[in-house]
């Protein structure tokens, strides 16, 4: 199964371990300068690196870097699409030749700020842009009180499903979040599915396990990442009881072979399976392919209530930059409403304003996608911990997660998982906040 570059900025996470280090934090202070409101006389000429997406994403942001320079004089911006931003970033910082504006996973940021390469945007955001943004925008770029990060699409998955083959097994429907299929209830949907003649019903993600895709299954159990009111173990939240229990139902999936391999990715596509736990980025090619068969639900509730994943690309300043307001000026461009259209039309993502996610056609409270949207506007999203070990965390989880579905004990899986986690966490004095 493809994942798109804008969702592997999830993905990508696993890599960003090696950003770490007992030296990175601590000592590190944010730059006390920021934004003024004033240009500097002349023009001032900017870097500007963004992730290699998919061709209309990187064609549509070009065209937004295009337009920003021929609307002013001020500010001149010299976009550079990255095909592999994790290695140009670490290669960039070790050599302290990062651009002035750098696109990051927002789960990332906490990170970065940490290891000392962003400044913060806290002076340069308007409070009436801030009140306009998705309250998971605001959350996933702020770390240790600063904003550091701040984006113009967000995202998020959902259960697509075959409305017909639910109808002739007898499954129940859910209409939303509060009352989505218990565990118990979605294994004998499964089962019903299997009756009714799909074999193995389900896609989700077993020859390519995703931890952003499937971290939502921890949440739902109970379970999380790490204690997240002092970001010092991981001990008794990711091997947690409740989360042993959860993704060992998870995991029965798997075991009683209800689970399609989708090597060929289009298992969905061609209607071999029922149910894909899939990513925003799915929905046209899966509404191609199912017209107006299908349907957009909720995960399954696993224990302690069904959610949804949050956080994408944002933009960050680093401390290489010349000028906070120049920097500033080009973010503030892309950030205007009919530009976040632009760019969330391109790619597929989720509107980071509230008042273009409001009329958006995909998310908007009629659109096929509202169930996406309505989580990310009511704040009922669950963000990756924003905390600078996060990248430790994720490597954790992939493998844990990937050993699961192989059929390893949960428990057991669990624990490592705990273990590496708690390791990089002691390795590095527990991240201690930036002063």
């Amino acid at each position: 199964m493809k994942i798109p570059t804008m969702a592997l900025a999830a993905v990508a996470m696993l890599s960003l371990a090696g950003l770490t280090g007992c030296a990175a934090g601590g000592t590190t202070t944010a730059s006390s300068t920021g934004c003024d409101g004033k240009l500097p006389s002349g023009t001032t000429d900017i870097s500007v690196w963004y992730h290699n997406g998919e061709a209309p994403d990187v064609a549509a942001m070009t065209q937004l870097a295009a337009s920003f320079n021929a609307s002013q004089k001020k500010v001149h911006v010299t976009l550079k699409v990255i095909p592999d931003m994790t290695a140009s970033v670490k290669g960039a910082a070790a050599s302290k030749q990062l651009p002035d504006v750098l696109d990051t996973d927002s789960a990332n940021a906490a990170n970065e700020a940490w290891s000392g390469y962003l400044r913060p945007l806290d002076s340069c955001i308007p409070a009436s842009l801030k009140a306009d943004l998705l309250p998971s925008i605001v959350s996933g770029g702020t770390y240790a009180g600063h904003q550091y990060a701040v984006g113009l699409v967000d995202s998020g998955m959902a259960m697509y499903a075959y409305k017909s083959d639910l109808v002739k097994a007898g499954v129940r429907i859910p209409t939303g979040l509060s009352d989505a299929w218990t565990a118990s209830e979605f294994t004998d949907a499964l089962a019903k599915l299997r009756a009714a003649g799909h074999k193995q019903p389900l896609d989700l993600w077993k020859t390519s396990p995703c931890a952003y895709c499937t971290e939502t299954y921890l949440w739902s159990s109970g379970g999380d990442l790490v204690d997240r009111k002092t970001y010092k173990t991981a001990s008794g939240f990711i091997n947690s009881p409740d989360a042993v229990t959860g993704l060992t139902t998870f995991q029965s999936w798997f075991k009683d072979g209800y689970v399609d391999d989708n090597s060929d990715g289009a298992a969905f596509l061609n209607h071999r399976v029922s149910l894909s736990w899939n990513g925003f980025w799915q929905y046209k090619p899966f509404a191609a392919a199912a017209g107006s068969d299908l349907l957009v639900l909720p995960m399954p509730n696993m224990g302690k209530g069904a959610t949804n994943t949050q956080g994408s690309w944002q933009w960050t300043m680093t401390k290489s930059s010349k000028d906070p307001d120049a920097l500033w000026a080009w973010i503030a461009y892309t950030l205007e409403p009919q530009n976040v259209a632009a760019i969330a039309t391109s790619n597929s993502g989720v509107p980071s304003r509230k008042s273009v996610l409001a009329t958006s056609a995909l998310y908007g409270s009629n659109g096929p996608l509202a169930l996406i949207g309505d989580g990310l506007a009511a704040g009922k999203t669950v963000a990756r911990p924003m905390t600078p070990g996060y990248p430790a965390m994720d490597a954790a989880y992939a493998t844990a997660i990937t050993d699961i579905i192989a059929g390893k004990d949960v428990k057991t899986a669990l624990d490592t998982a705990a273990d590496a986690i708690n390791s990089d966490l002691k390795q590095n004095e527990y991240y201690p906040t930036p002063k």
